[in-house]
């Protein structure tokens, strides 16, 4: 059973004990994050980024942040942009080298070839520093998120959400279950079945989980699926880890977006843990306790659970942990 700390103050008191256990001196850690939307109030802070900058700099590790450009429209889709971002929210004075690239390694799987981040995989090792928020496409995502979708290259994040978008229906007893729970409002009903289209598809693969007759099917493959596969891709090539996902201004929507909703939890202290499944069901279980409902499924109509699930079936790690907190 793997075992998660729960920290709620002196979190670099306590790291710097257990990132030592990790890293060793002399050695050049990728600090991967989200540098977030411009216009995102909730986003990482640089004050925040650099608690954990600073304890790697304590042991004698030689820290960089890290992040590849999104597929999207925004600033952040580009490497020259993106650093103009990072340099603007205040991370450039860090005293650490801030990395945007798409520069990569392929890796083959059955499903997509994964072009995993090249300045990851070649660090000696990797704190992943990810923000637990809501999502549309996962429910909510940290640690598995962050590697999986921020950890490949813009073609890769791409190949992930269409791959995960239904084909056209054949059969359909025109139930509406699909329509009901796309996030986006893309799929319309007729007198024959349901049609693609109205909107965009964001490749959620909600559809597909809830039609009864298992009648939608994924270009590819489900979305939480592919996301899981794609981190356990970038992992693989990772030789050390740290997970610690930020409890804190946990909202509807991720970083990526300018208006990620109200704050649904100001402040659940932070959870650190070097196995990535156990770190983000243990969020998870976080935030269902604090609700005593699975808020995420009711606001962004899918359960979190469906990923980290999937990485568990990948072997990246396990359901069942062991709390410690750590006041």
């Amino acid at each position: 059973m793997s075992k998660v700390i729960h920290i709620q103050n002196n979190v670099e008191g306590f790291l710097d004990e257990f990132a030592s256990e990790i890293f060793e001196p002399g050695e050049k850690v990728a600090v991967k994050l989200h540098f977030g939307e411009p216009a995102n109030p909730t986003r990482l802070s640089p004050h925040t980024v650099k608690s954990y900058v600073d304890v790697l700099k304590e042991i004698g590790t030689t820290p960089f942040l890290f992040d590849s450009p999104v597929m999207y429209n925004s600033p952040r889709n580009n490497v020259e942009s993106y650093l103009s971002v990072a340099k603007k929210h205040g991370f450039f004075d860090l005293d650490c080298p801030v990395i945007i690239s798409n520069d990569s390694y392929p890796v083959e799987t059955p499903y997509l070839i994964f072009n995993v981040c090249r300045d990851l995989v070649d660090a000696d090792g990797v704190l992943l520093l990810s923000h637990f928020t809501g999502h549309e496409c996962c429910g909510a995502g940290a640690s598995i998120k962050n590697a999986g979708m921020g950890g490949v290259t813009q073609e890769t994040k791409r190949a992930i959400h269409m791959g995960a978008q239904p084909l056209p229906v054949e059969k359909c007893s025109a139930c509406g279950k699909c329509q009901e729970m796309c996030p986006t409002g893309n799929i319309e009903r007729t007198e024959k079945g349901v049609l693609f289209g109205k909107t965009v598809c964001i490749g959620c693969s909600n559809c597909v989980y809830v039609c009864p007759e298992e009648n939608i099917k994924p270009k590819v493959a489900p979305f939480d699926f592919l996301l899981a596969l794609s981190a356990n891709c970038v992992l693989k090539k990772c030789t050390k880890l740290l997970c610690v996902n930020i409890m804190k201004n946990t909202t509807r929507l991720c970083d990526c977006t300018s208006n990620p909703g109200q704050v649904l939890i100001k402040d659940m202290g932070v959870l650190v843990s070097r196995d990535i499944v156990s770190v983000d069901k243990a969020g998870y279980d976080l935030v269902f306790k604090h609700f005593e409902f699975d808020v995420f499924k009711i606001l962004n109509k899918k359960t979190p659970l469906h990923h980290i699930k999937e990485a568990q079936n990948l072997g990246m790690g396990s359901l069942e942990y062991k709390l410690e907190c750590v006041e």
